[in-house]
């Protein structure tokens, strides 16, 4: 219910994504249980828990990282997988891609999606990025605005997961590199970029941040001086119809 207005207000992003199915004469785009839809603009298909991932803001990533043949992405708020599908696949099975997704649902999805599509180069891990590694109390909705309860309190379905800080992601994996990293993690932006800012330093990622809604207020200029802080130069992009421009961070060349 949480996405009732958004769904009203931004209906031809949503309805738009994916290619319709006919019944009855008319066309329908059922995002009401877990399901295989094909996205229209690029024509792969994948099995979402509920919203799809659009080929819009994919191809923002897509764009501003800039991927080689043997990039290190690290894809935090995985959902379904579709985004870590066009990393892996624009960066070549030499790649590495790290996909974290905490959400039982959407996690689900994710395996189904890597195993449909033979990622062989995707690593997927159900755990949720946060300033320390343990349990951590999380909103599991079998959507993409699943997240952590300390921000959300919803408590719809919240549950314990496990955590992770990138820290201790980067020396888990044995990580010498890391070019990218998408975010979109509802909420805890500051929270994991404040924890990871020495590991930033250290590997000087490019990054792609989505912000959100914090105790009512769209947390964009937060995580912007952040960034800032950390030493990285920002671009704000649109993301289609939605009112979260997408924050592209970029570190200046070393001196």
């Amino acid at each position: 219910i949480v996405y009732g207005a958004d769904m009203i207000n931004f209906f031809d992003y949503y309805y738009d994504a994916v290619i319709p199915s006919s019944h009855d004469g008319e066309s329908i785009v059922d995002y009401s249980r877990p399901a295989w839809h094909t996205l229209k603009e690029s024509g792969v298909k994948f099995h979402f828990s509920s919203l799809p991932e659009s080929d819009t803001t994919t191809s923002i990533y897509l764009k501003k990282a800039a991927l080689g043949p043997d990039s290190v992405v690290i894809d935090l708020g995985g959902y379904c997988g579709a985004s870590s599908y066009f990393f892996a696949k624009t960066a070549g099975p030499n790649s590495r891609i790290l996909c974290l997704e905490p959400d039982p649902l959407n996690y689900d999805s994710l395996l189904r999606n890597i195993q449909f599509h033979q990622l062989k180069n995707v690593t997927s891990m159900p755990l949720a990025v946060w300033s320390h590694s343990g349990k951590l109390r999380f909103e599991t909705e079998g959507n993409m605005g699943s997240g952590v309860y300390e921000i959300h309190a919803r408590n719809t379905h919240a549950v314990g997961v496990e955590s992770i800080t990138l820290e201790e992601l980067a020396a888990k994996q044995g990580l010498e590199r890391i070019d990218f990293i998408k975010m979109d993690i509802e909420g805890a932006e500051s929270v994991v970029l404040r924890a990871a800012a020495s590991l930033l330093k250290k590997y000087r990622p490019c990054l792609i941040v989505e912000p959100h809604i914090v105790a009512g207020k769209l947390n964009t200029d937060e995580v912007a001086q952040i960034l800032r802080d950390i030493g990285y130069t920002l671009e704000f992009i649109p993301q289609g119809e939605l009112k979260l421009p997408l924050i592209f961070a970029k570190m200046g060349a070393k001196s």
